[in-house]
Protein backbone atom coordinates (compact mmCIF):
# COMPACT_ATOMS: atom_id res chain seq x y z
CA UNK A 1 0.00 0.00 0.00
CA UNK A 2 2.92 2.37 0.37
CA UNK A 3 4.06 2.94 -3.30
CA UNK A 4 0.64 3.99 -4.47
CA UNK A 5 0.12 6.36 -1.66
CA UNK A 6 3.29 7.94 -2.32
CA UNK A 7 3.00 7.80 -6.07
CA UNK A 8 -0.63 9.89 -5.23
CA UNK A 9 1.21 12.35 -3.03
CA UNK A 10 3.58 13.19 -5.25
CA UNK A 11 0.84 13.25 -8.29
CA UNK A 12 -0.58 15.87 -6.30
CA UNK A 13 2.53 18.05 -5.23
CA UNK A 14 3.69 17.80 -9.06
CA UNK A 15 0.18 19.00 -10.41
CA UNK A 16 0.27 21.95 -7.69
CA UNK A 17 3.80 22.87 -8.88
CA UNK A 18 1.80 22.74 -12.40
CA UNK A 19 3.71 20.23 -13.58
CA UNK A 20 3.37 16.39 -15.61
CA UNK A 21 4.18 13.25 -14.36
CA UNK A 22 7.98 13.35 -16.20
CA UNK A 23 7.79 17.01 -14.22
CA UNK A 24 7.76 18.83 -17.33
CA UNK A 25 6.50 22.58 -17.12
CA UNK A 26 2.08 21.60 -17.34
CA UNK A 27 1.11 24.27 -20.39
CA UNK A 28 -2.81 25.71 -20.18
CA UNK A 29 -5.01 25.25 -22.70
CA UNK A 30 -4.59 28.07 -25.33
CA UNK A 31 -8.02 29.20 -24.40
CA UNK A 32 -7.11 29.81 -21.08
CA UNK A 33 -4.22 32.05 -22.21
CA UNK A 34 -4.69 36.60 -21.53
CA UNK A 35 -4.42 38.18 -24.78
CA UNK A 36 -1.39 39.26 -24.69
CA UNK A 37 1.19 40.06 -27.69
CA UNK A 38 3.94 42.55 -28.31
CA UNK A 39 2.82 45.99 -27.49
CA UNK A 40 2.17 48.03 -30.53
CA UNK A 41 2.51 52.22 -31.07
CA UNK A 42 -0.37 53.73 -33.00
CA UNK A 43 1.71 53.38 -36.69
CA UNK A 44 2.79 49.62 -35.78
CA UNK A 45 -1.21 49.34 -34.87
CA UNK A 46 -1.83 50.81 -38.25
CA UNK A 47 0.41 48.28 -40.40
CA UNK A 48 -0.35 44.93 -38.22
CA UNK A 49 -3.79 46.05 -39.07
CA UNK A 50 -3.50 46.26 -43.15
CA UNK A 51 -1.30 42.83 -42.88
CA UNK A 52 -4.48 41.17 -40.84
CA UNK A 53 -6.58 42.43 -43.31
CA UNK A 54 -4.32 40.38 -46.14
CA UNK A 55 -4.38 37.66 -44.36
CA UNK A 56 -7.97 37.39 -43.47
CA UNK A 57 -10.13 34.90 -45.41
CA UNK A 58 -13.59 34.56 -45.39
CA UNK A 59 -15.86 31.96 -45.93
CA UNK A 60 -19.21 32.49 -48.35
CA UNK A 61 -21.27 30.39 -46.26
CA UNK A 62 -23.67 31.17 -43.34
CA UNK A 63 -23.08 29.41 -40.36
CA UNK A 64 -24.55 29.12 -36.62
CA UNK A 65 -23.99 31.71 -33.66
CA UNK A 66 -20.59 30.78 -31.92
CA UNK A 67 -20.46 34.36 -30.22
CA UNK A 68 -23.47 33.52 -28.01
CA UNK A 69 -21.86 29.84 -26.76
CA UNK A 70 -18.54 31.67 -26.25
CA UNK A 71 -20.42 34.13 -24.20
CA UNK A 72 -21.78 31.53 -22.14
CA UNK A 73 -18.73 29.72 -21.72
CA UNK A 74 -17.40 32.57 -20.18
CA UNK A 75 -20.06 33.13 -18.18
CA UNK A 76 -19.50 30.03 -16.51
CA UNK A 77 -15.34 29.95 -16.26
CA UNK A 78 -16.18 33.69 -14.33
CA UNK A 79 -18.66 32.51 -11.97
CA UNK A 80 -16.39 28.68 -11.16
CA UNK A 81 -13.66 31.24 -10.64
CA UNK A 82 -15.99 33.65 -8.49
CA UNK A 83 -17.16 30.97 -6.49
CA UNK A 84 -13.57 29.48 -5.88
CA UNK A 85 -11.87 32.72 -4.62
CA UNK A 86 -14.65 33.78 -2.60
CA UNK A 87 -14.89 30.16 -0.82
CA UNK A 88 -10.94 30.47 -0.27
CA UNK A 89 -11.57 34.28 1.14
CA UNK A 90 -14.26 32.59 3.43
CA UNK A 91 -11.62 30.09 4.34
CA UNK A 92 -8.94 33.33 6.01
CA UNK A 93 -6.83 32.19 2.48
CA UNK A 94 -4.35 34.78 0.86
CA UNK A 95 -6.27 35.56 -1.99
CA UNK A 96 -3.87 37.14 -4.98
CA UNK A 97 -4.45 40.86 -6.22
CA UNK A 98 -6.20 39.56 -9.58
CA UNK A 99 -8.53 37.61 -7.61
CA UNK A 100 -9.64 40.62 -4.84
CA UNK A 101 -9.91 42.26 -8.12
CA UNK A 102 -12.69 39.84 -9.55
CA UNK A 103 -14.08 39.33 -5.90
CA UNK A 104 -14.72 43.61 -5.97
CA UNK A 105 -16.07 43.86 -9.18
CA UNK A 106 -17.53 40.86 -10.04
CA UNK A 107 -21.57 42.93 -10.46
CA UNK A 108 -19.64 45.18 -13.06
CA UNK A 109 -19.00 41.72 -14.89
CA UNK A 110 -22.07 40.71 -14.46
CA UNK A 111 -23.59 43.92 -16.29
CA UNK A 112 -21.33 43.81 -19.05
CA UNK A 113 -22.26 39.91 -19.72
CA UNK A 114 -25.76 41.45 -19.67
CA UNK A 115 -25.35 43.54 -21.80
CA UNK A 116 -23.63 41.71 -24.31
CA UNK A 117 -26.33 39.64 -24.33
CA UNK A 118 -28.55 41.90 -25.10
CA UNK A 119 -27.05 43.88 -27.85
CA UNK A 120 -26.34 40.84 -29.63
CA UNK A 121 -29.69 39.19 -31.33
CA UNK A 122 -29.26 35.50 -32.03
CA UNK A 123 -29.93 36.09 -36.05
CA UNK A 124 -27.26 39.21 -36.32
CA UNK A 125 -24.00 37.53 -35.93
CA UNK A 126 -24.90 35.13 -38.12
CA UNK A 127 -25.48 37.59 -41.08
CA UNK A 128 -22.04 39.07 -40.01
CA UNK A 129 -18.62 38.21 -42.68
CA UNK A 130 -17.30 34.73 -40.96
CA UNK A 131 -13.46 33.45 -41.25
CA UNK A 132 -12.84 30.39 -43.10
CA UNK A 133 -9.10 29.85 -41.50
CA UNK A 134 -6.95 30.29 -38.96
CA UNK A 135 -7.70 29.55 -34.88
CA UNK A 136 -10.99 31.51 -35.06
CA UNK A 137 -12.46 29.56 -38.33
CA UNK A 138 -16.16 30.19 -37.99
CA UNK A 139 -16.50 32.83 -35.95
CA UNK A 140 -16.96 36.70 -37.26
CA UNK A 141 -14.36 39.02 -38.80
CA UNK A 142 -15.09 41.31 -37.06
CA UNK A 143 -14.54 39.76 -33.64
CA UNK A 144 -10.89 38.53 -34.67
CA UNK A 145 -10.26 42.02 -35.38
CA UNK A 146 -11.31 43.37 -31.64
CA UNK A 147 -9.49 40.02 -30.24
CA UNK A 148 -6.43 41.22 -32.27
CA UNK A 149 -6.60 45.46 -31.00
CA UNK A 150 -6.96 43.68 -27.15
CA UNK A 151 -3.81 41.79 -27.94
CA UNK A 152 -1.49 44.42 -29.36
CA UNK A 153 -2.52 47.37 -26.68
CA UNK A 154 -2.65 45.29 -23.61
CA UNK A 155 -6.91 45.92 -23.09
CA UNK A 156 -6.01 49.81 -23.27
CA UNK A 157 -8.21 50.47 -26.22
CA UNK A 158 -9.47 54.26 -26.94
CA UNK A 159 -10.73 56.17 -29.72
CA UNK A 160 -7.32 56.71 -31.29
CA UNK A 161 -6.05 53.62 -31.64
CA UNK A 162 -9.36 51.35 -32.19
CA UNK A 163 -10.14 54.90 -35.04
CA UNK A 164 -6.34 54.26 -36.57
CA UNK A 165 -6.77 50.24 -36.34
CA UNK A 166 -10.40 49.64 -38.22
CA UNK A 167 -9.06 52.66 -40.55
CA UNK A 168 -5.91 51.09 -41.65
CA UNK A 169 -7.71 47.16 -42.08
CA UNK A 170 -10.18 49.09 -44.40
CA UNK A 171 -7.40 50.88 -46.68
CA UNK A 172 -6.99 47.37 -47.93
CA UNK A 173 -10.41 45.62 -47.00
CA UNK A 174 -13.73 47.30 -46.63
CA UNK A 175 -15.46 46.15 -44.01
CA UNK A 176 -19.50 45.81 -44.31
CA UNK A 177 -21.68 47.86 -42.58
CA UNK A 178 -22.71 45.80 -40.48
CA UNK A 179 -19.15 44.32 -39.13
CA UNK A 180 -18.50 48.62 -38.97
CA UNK A 181 -21.87 48.45 -36.35
CA UNK A 182 -21.13 45.24 -34.63
CA UNK A 183 -17.91 47.03 -33.65
CA UNK A 184 -18.26 48.68 -29.66
CA UNK A 185 -20.33 44.90 -28.91
CA UNK A 186 -17.34 42.79 -30.42
CA UNK A 187 -15.14 44.73 -28.21
CA UNK A 188 -17.27 44.20 -25.07
CA UNK A 189 -17.25 40.18 -25.90
CA UNK A 190 -13.65 40.69 -26.57
CA UNK A 191 -12.76 42.10 -23.38
CA UNK A 192 -14.81 39.18 -21.07
CA UNK A 193 -13.36 36.68 -23.31
CA UNK A 194 -9.65 38.53 -22.22
CA UNK A 195 -10.96 38.64 -18.44
CA UNK A 196 -12.27 34.45 -18.53
CA UNK A 197 -8.50 33.82 -19.39
CA UNK A 198 -7.39 35.65 -16.58
CA UNK A 199 -10.01 34.37 -14.25
CA UNK A 200 -9.08 30.91 -15.44
CA UNK A 201 -5.46 31.38 -14.51
CA UNK A 202 -7.44 32.65 -11.08
CA UNK A 203 -8.96 29.16 -10.63
CA UNK A 204 -5.76 27.23 -11.71
CA UNK A 205 -3.35 28.50 -9.32
CA UNK A 206 -6.22 28.67 -6.63
CA UNK A 207 -7.15 24.95 -7.45
CA UNK A 208 -2.88 24.05 -7.15
CA UNK A 209 -3.04 25.91 -4.06
CA UNK A 210 -5.67 23.68 -2.45
CA UNK A 211 -3.76 20.53 -3.97
CA UNK A 212 -0.91 21.65 -1.82
CA UNK A 213 -2.69 22.76 1.13
CA UNK A 214 -5.11 19.37 1.62
CA UNK A 215 -6.14 18.76 4.87
CA UNK A 216 -9.55 17.96 5.04
CA UNK A 217 -10.99 20.85 6.74
CA UNK A 218 -14.97 20.89 7.77
CA UNK A 219 -17.44 23.93 7.45
CA UNK A 220 -18.74 24.91 10.79
CA UNK A 221 -21.24 28.05 12.17
CA UNK A 222 -20.72 29.29 15.45
CA UNK A 223 -23.03 31.98 17.27
CA UNK A 224 -20.74 34.86 16.71
CA UNK A 225 -23.28 37.38 14.84
CA UNK A 226 -23.66 38.85 18.68
CA UNK A 227 -23.09 42.94 18.68
CA UNK A 228 -21.11 44.45 17.36
CA UNK A 229 -20.66 41.73 14.60
CA UNK A 230 -24.56 41.65 13.96
CA UNK A 231 -24.46 45.45 13.61
CA UNK A 232 -21.52 45.32 11.03
CA UNK A 233 -22.73 42.85 9.00
CA UNK A 234 -26.31 44.63 8.95
CA UNK A 235 -24.14 47.66 7.42
CA UNK A 236 -22.53 45.49 5.27
CA UNK A 237 -25.71 43.46 4.04
CA UNK A 238 -27.11 47.72 3.37
CA UNK A 239 -24.40 48.79 1.15
CA UNK A 240 -24.35 45.62 -1.22
CA UNK A 241 -27.81 45.76 -1.21
CA UNK A 242 -27.63 49.76 -2.41
CA UNK A 243 -25.38 48.91 -4.86
CA UNK A 244 -27.56 46.44 -6.93
CA UNK A 245 -30.08 48.40 -6.27
CA UNK A 246 -32.00 45.38 -4.27
CA UNK A 247 -34.66 46.87 -1.57
CA UNK A 248 -34.26 45.80 2.40
CA UNK A 249 -37.93 45.22 3.40
CA UNK A 250 -36.86 43.83 6.13
CA UNK A 251 -34.35 41.61 8.56
CA UNK A 252 -33.45 40.18 11.52
CA UNK A 253 -29.65 38.65 12.55
CA UNK A 254 -29.78 36.31 14.49
CA UNK A 255 -26.59 34.46 16.25
CA UNK A 256 -26.09 32.23 13.90
CA UNK A 257 -27.92 33.25 10.97
CA UNK A 258 -29.74 36.01 9.10
CA UNK A 259 -33.48 36.28 7.74
CA UNK A 260 -34.50 38.95 5.36
CA UNK A 261 -36.91 40.36 3.35
CA UNK A 262 -35.97 41.78 -0.44
CA UNK A 263 -37.32 42.95 -3.27
CA UNK A 264 -35.03 41.88 -5.94
CA UNK A 265 -34.73 43.96 -9.78
CA UNK A 266 -35.10 41.64 -12.49
CA UNK A 267 -31.48 41.56 -13.70
CA UNK A 268 -30.09 40.38 -10.47
CA UNK A 269 -30.13 36.77 -9.67
CA UNK A 270 -30.75 35.37 -5.83
CA UNK A 271 -27.75 33.40 -6.22
CA UNK A 272 -25.57 36.14 -7.21
CA UNK A 273 -26.92 38.59 -4.63
CA UNK A 274 -26.40 35.69 -1.74
CA UNK A 275 -22.37 35.43 -3.12
CA UNK A 276 -22.50 38.85 -3.00
CA UNK A 277 -23.50 38.84 0.35
CA UNK A 278 -21.27 35.54 2.10
CA UNK A 279 -18.35 37.01 -0.14
CA UNK A 280 -17.87 40.61 1.19
CA UNK A 281 -19.05 40.06 4.55
CA UNK A 282 -17.14 36.94 5.15
CA UNK A 283 -13.80 39.13 3.82
CA UNK A 284 -14.61 42.62 5.89
CA UNK A 285 -15.13 40.40 9.29
CA UNK A 286 -12.39 38.49 9.26
CA UNK A 287 -10.15 41.19 8.07
CA UNK A 288 -11.85 43.69 10.92
CA UNK A 289 -11.96 41.15 14.07
CA UNK A 290 -8.58 39.72 15.04
CA UNK A 291 -10.99 37.48 17.09
CA UNK A 292 -13.16 35.91 14.51
CA UNK A 293 -9.95 35.36 12.13
CA UNK A 294 -7.91 33.28 14.42
CA UNK A 295 -11.70 31.49 15.01
CA UNK A 296 -12.51 30.86 11.12
CA UNK A 297 -8.71 30.27 9.65
CA UNK A 298 -8.59 28.13 7.00
CA UNK A 299 -12.52 27.66 7.44
CA UNK A 300 -16.04 28.87 6.44
CA UNK A 301 -17.34 32.02 7.95
CA UNK A 302 -20.60 30.55 6.57
CA UNK A 303 -21.81 27.41 5.61
CA UNK A 304 -22.68 26.41 1.82
CA UNK A 305 -26.85 26.02 2.02
CA UNK A 306 -29.02 28.79 2.01
CA UNK A 307 -33.02 29.01 1.51
CA UNK A 308 -34.82 31.13 -1.39
CA UNK A 309 -38.86 31.99 -1.26
CA UNK A 310 -40.68 33.90 -2.91
CA UNK A 311 -43.93 35.67 -1.80
CA UNK A 312 -46.21 34.11 -4.31
CA UNK A 313 -48.31 31.83 -1.74
CA UNK A 314 -47.67 33.87 1.52
CA UNK A 315 -48.38 37.86 1.86
CA UNK A 316 -45.40 40.05 2.27
CA UNK A 317 -47.06 41.07 5.44
CA UNK A 318 -47.15 37.43 6.84
CA UNK A 319 -43.14 37.03 6.41
CA UNK A 320 -42.84 40.37 7.92
CA UNK A 321 -44.49 39.45 11.32
CA UNK A 322 -42.29 36.16 11.03
CA UNK A 323 -39.22 38.36 10.91
CA UNK A 324 -40.49 40.58 13.61
CA UNK A 325 -41.39 37.67 15.99
CA UNK A 326 -37.52 35.89 15.84
CA UNK A 327 -35.69 35.72 18.94
CA UNK A 328 -35.61 38.72 21.30
CA UNK A 329 -34.16 41.25 19.19
CA UNK A 330 -32.39 44.45 20.45
CA UNK A 331 -35.02 48.10 20.24
CA UNK A 332 -33.30 50.55 18.62
CA UNK A 333 -33.95 52.93 15.52
CA UNK A 334 -33.30 50.00 12.81
CA UNK A 335 -36.68 48.67 13.27
CA UNK A 336 -36.66 47.13 10.38
CA UNK A 337 -33.70 45.35 10.55
CA UNK A 338 -33.05 44.32 13.98
CA UNK A 339 -29.81 42.53 15.84
CA UNK A 340 -30.79 40.17 18.78
CA UNK A 341 -28.03 41.33 21.66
Amino acid sequence: MTLPIVSWIRAALLRAAGRDRNGNPHQPPADSIPLRAELFSGEQLQRYARTLADQHRLDPRRGRNRLLARLAENEQVLVQTYDLVTAAEARGLRVAPAGEWLLDNYYLVEQQIRMAKLHLPRTYSRELPRLSTGPLAGFPRVYDIALELIAHVDGRVDAENLGGFVAAYQSVTPLTLGELWAVPIMLRLALIENLRRVAAGIARRRTHQDLAKQGGRSTFIASVLTNPVGKRVRDLLRLICTSLEVEIKQGHISRDHIHMLVSVPPYVSVSKLVQRMKGLTSRRLLQENRGLNKMFWGRHLWARGYFVASTGNVTEEVIGRYIAEQGNMERDQDADFKVEP
